[in-house]
């Protein structure tokens, strides 16, 4: 079970500057079942057309855990990601409310969700979820829903 995460603002006054820093951390005990289980997951994704591969974990409310793996098609607009997989996993089994995603890439650099995947965020997470996102290389961030919500997913994240 994720625990919530501490956050806090340090705001910082030189002369006429000010400079405010925002930061979460995490502080889950299964973070690192987390990583393995994800690691995992990473080998059952199937994208033979971009060779980007995601894995999820959503954490609901009641402390269950739905996984998934994103789905190319050569019908592009046939392909699912990850997220949105895990999610559509967790509604399968009746879960609505959900606390925390979990989202691993192959990629050596952070990938952010797609706006499809934003889309299904607004449609089922409250301002409270906290997302990590990782790369299988070890690097990792901690955020919360507001601030996933103004990241992007280009061509460049693409390699």
């Amino acid at each position: 079970v994720v625990e919530p995460i501490i956050s806090f603002r340090l705001t910082i006054k030189l002369e006429k500057d000010l400079i405010e820093l925002n930061f979460v951390i995490s502080v889950s005990e299964d973070k690192n079942q987390a990583i393995e289980k994800l690691e995992k997951l990473l080998e059952n994704s199937y994208a033979p057309y971009s060779n980007m591969h995601f894995a999820c974990i959503v954490e609901t409310k009641n402390g269950n855990f739905y996984e998934g793996v994103n789905i190319e098609n050569a019908s592009y607009g046939g392909t699912i990601c990850a997220e949105r997989n895990a999610i559509n996993n967790a509604i399968t089994h009746g879960e609505r409310e959900f606390k925390a995603l979990y989202l691993m890439t192959s990629s050596d650099e952070i990938c952010y969700p797609c706006n499809i995947c934003k889309q299904t965020f607004l449609e089922f997470f409250d301002n409270n979820v906290i997302f990590n996102i990782m790369t299988k290389s070890g690097k990792m961030e901690v955020m919360r829903f507001e601030k996933v919500m103004n990241t992007t997913f280009t061509k460049e994240d693409l390699v």
